[in-house]
């Protein structure tokens, strides 16, 4: 552990910048861990950046609020599973792809590309 005041002051290494800012760094792991509430708080932009794989765990609900624009952008094809899994919006929700969508129920298939539009099932009833 390290305490910095007006003598004791942290090295080069650990200036981020002049303003007060610092840097926490180290050649191996870095853990933080708590029994209470864990807060990271930013007023400022927060930037996360990750050079591996990353895995997140949680025991319990997990709700993510945004008032601006929330975006997932994947680079290799992208998931989502759940035990029931909904999709709702308030004015609209648009699916869309460059090749084919398909929505599979069961044996039931509607599949979508610009070719034209595939109905399969056991039975299809119209109207």
């Amino acid at each position: 552990g390290s305490l910095f005041n007006g003598v004791d002051v942290p090295g080069e290494a650990l200036i981020h910048d002049r303003d007060g800012s610092f840097v926490v760094r180290s050649d191996a792991e870095i853990h933080l861990e708590s029994k209470g509430k864990h807060t990271l708080r930013a007023q400022g932009p927060l930037a996360v950046a990750v050079g591996g794989d990353v895995e997140e765990r949680f025991q319990r609900d997990w709700t993510n609020k945004a008032k601006g624009t929330v975006s997932l952008t994947a680079e290799r094809p992208f998931s989502i599973e759940g035990q029931s899994v909904t999709v709702k919006g308030k004015t609209d929700v648009t699916i869309e792809s460059t090749a084919t969508l398909t929505l599979k129920c069961g044996a039931s298939e509607i599949q979508l590309s610009a070719a034209g539009v595939k109905i399969s099932g056991p039975i299809i009833n119209l109207g």
